[in-house]
């Protein structure tokens, strides 16, 4: 606010004006700490001082000149830097950082524009760089040369290996050989604040589970208790607010409890609220859950593989021209393939109210959890087969993005990537070219999956449900099954 006082930036009429910056993508940090394992690279964080003053100002805006300008104070100055305060301020540094990466003869990657890359000299990968607003991160073989160029051009505040991006904590496995990421400053942070707010006398409790998994805490949508007032609702909305960050960069434990209280964000009640309280609780217990960043292939048992056979060519009678898309400008491919796998559930009319199912994926490169979504889905599905045939093509979607990521950067896909889920009904209905359409309200997701496996794009696989660790994203588990799923995707 006291940016945007003086400079005037709050007089500013924004119309006309084009304010967005694009900053990288969280995906996009994971997949680069995923490169570095499996090439040996090394990763530099450096964060750039004074950042937006580097670059010209895009808007014209006036002001009056203060006391500091001595003999002048009083008179209209145009301002010509991009000051903090100024909306096209962040779009003016990344504009001008942007060509400054194009000097040193880096590209940004097609899928995210704020993943820069350049082909080393010596021709056998490439050198990674990412920028969110003044921060950056450079994966490379030599990263230390790419800061030295960025600090001649632009002051440097500090620049190491790493420790804490994007409130994102770093520790180094030596036993695995491998990066761990958490967020416990954050959640420490977070939890220091909240307990500050609480009434005298009350405490935040520690609890085994991020959401309460009996009664009508179980499902929030029910609850009668009283609205909340003005203050409360803004408590509940920054509660929340801080839980979404913490599932965004890392904590997907929690994935499930921050999507069903976050329906509530317009009009949330007392029982709400202390829905958001006991989340806090968990993580006060657990802060320190951390997800391992490693290339090797992920293991995975099934009980049953649906496509033991091959049958595309069977397929591509029926979908002759099933394919998949291929960018044409993706750059060219070194090191070794790297393994795609992504498990989806669902939670057949979980909400009470309105009847949809929760859909829950967990996307995996390598044996790297990279991505985890927890949402209802929107369209009231009226079986579990329709329902899990839903989130089945959500997970198809989910896999034609991760490979576009890879290949955007540099990194082979060659196999289809491993679909699997726990209803063998779907699988078999995917992955069998003889299953027929038996409900035709689920056809655009039945032709949807059923081509991408005749591309080659996805391959079915059935688990048991013991076994599919997407479960903890579909709906509020018992401890013991709870802690069995987290066991197996993070580590403390």
């Amino acid at each position: 606010r006291k940016g945007r006082l003086v400079c005037g930036g709050h007089l500013v009429d924004p119309r006309g004006i084009s304010t967005r910056s694009t900053v990288v993508k969280g995906i996009s940090v994971r997949l680069l700490d995923l490169i570095a394992h499996r090439d040996n690279l090394k990763i530099l964080h450096g964060d750039v001082g004074n950042a937006f003053i580097t670059a010209n100002c895009l808007e014209e805006v006036h002001s009056r000149a203060g006391p500091e300008f001595g003999d002048k104070e009083g008179s209209v100055i145009t301002i010509n830097k991009a000051l903090y305060g100024l909306r096209s301020s962040s779009r003016a540094y990344r504009e001008t950082f942007a060509a400054f990466m194009r000097t040193l003869g880096f590209t940004a990657s097609r899928y995210d524009r704020d993943v820069w890359m350049r082909l080393r000299e010596e021709n056998d990968g490439y050198d990674y760089l990412c920028t969110h607003i003044d921060d950056f991160k450079v994966v490379a073989k030599d990263p230390q040369r790419w800061v030295n160029a960025i600090a001649g051009a632009f002051q440097l505040k500090c620049a190491g290996t790493p420790d804490y991006y994007l409130g994102m904590n770093y520790l180094w496995d030596d036993m695995n050989k491998c990066w761990l990421t958490s967020c416990d400053t954050y959640i420490t942070e977070c939890i220091k604040r909240i307990e500050a707010m609480l009434p005298t006398g009350r405490v935040l409790c520690k609890h085994q589970t991020p959401a309460p998994t009996e009664g009508e805490a179980s499902h929030p949508e029910t609850d009668c208790s009283d609205l909340l007032d003005e203050a409360g609702k803004r408590q509940y909305q920054m509660l929340v607010g801080m839980a979404q960050w913490a599932a965004t960069i890392g904590r997907m434990d929690i994935a499930f409890a921050v999507s069903s209280l976050s329906r509530f964000s317009a009009a949330p009640r007392e029982g709400h609220l202390e829905i958001a309280f006991h989340l806090f609780g968990y993580l006060k217990k657990f802060p320190n859950k951390r997800l391992p960043i490693c290339s090797d292939p992920l293991v995975i048992t099934p009980t049953k593989n649906a496509q033991e056979g091959d049958f595309t060519p069977d397929f591509l009678k029926d979908y002759p021209d099933a394919k998949e898309d291929r960018d044409p400008k993706e750059p060219k491919a070194f090191g070794k393939p790297l393994q795609t796998s992504i498990l989806f559930d669902a939670n057949h009319a979980h909400d009470t109210k309105t009847r949809r199912s929760i859909s829950g994926i967990l996307v995996y490169v390598g044996s790297t959890l990279v991505s985890w979504t927890s949402k209802r889905q929107g369209c009231i599905a009226s079986s579990t087969y329709c329902a899990e045939f839903i989130a089945m093509r959500t997970a198809v979607e989910e896999a034609i993005s991760i490979r576009y990521m890879l290949r955007s950067l540099g990194i082979p896909v060659e196999e289809p990537t491993n679909l699997i889920g726990d209803n063998l009904g779907v699988i078999q209905n995917a992955s069998i070219p003889d299953s027929d359409l038996k409900k035709k309200h689920v056809a655009i997701s039945y032709h949807c999956v059923r081509e991408a496996v005749a591309a080659r794009i996805v391959r079915p696989i059935w688990c048991t449900s013991q076994e599919n660790w997407a479960d903890i994203c579909t709906k509020s588990l018992a401890s013991v099954a709870f802690n069995r799923i987290v066991s197996q995707t993070m580590v403390n």
